[in-house]
């Protein structure tokens, strides 16, 4: 018998941790700037799907296809800024 691709007994529950590091350890605004890009990137797609999931009750194909184009808007205005 195939195993299913989601496995609710396999679920854990995990608190996210991100990095971001220059390779040669030297510190720059840059470094910082990307580091923020990407939490403002994630806090929007968290924002979505809490919206979605309370209006429509449920996240959908649609729902995460915004979450990846907003992320990305995100992502892209806060790099644009600094």
């Amino acid at each position: 018998m195939p195993t299913p691709l989601y496995d609710p007994t396999r679920e854990r529950d995990a608190c996210g941790i991100g990095l971001v590091a220059d390779a040669r350890g030297r510190a720059s605004r840059e470094l910082l700037d990307r580091a923020l890009a990407g939490l403002a990137a994630v806090m929007v797609t968290a924002a979505v799907v809490v919206r979605c999931t309370r209006r429509l009750g449920g996240i959908t194909g649609d729902v995460l296809g915004a979450c990846v184009e907003l992320s990305f808007t995100a992502a892209l205005l806060v790099l644009a800024a600094s």
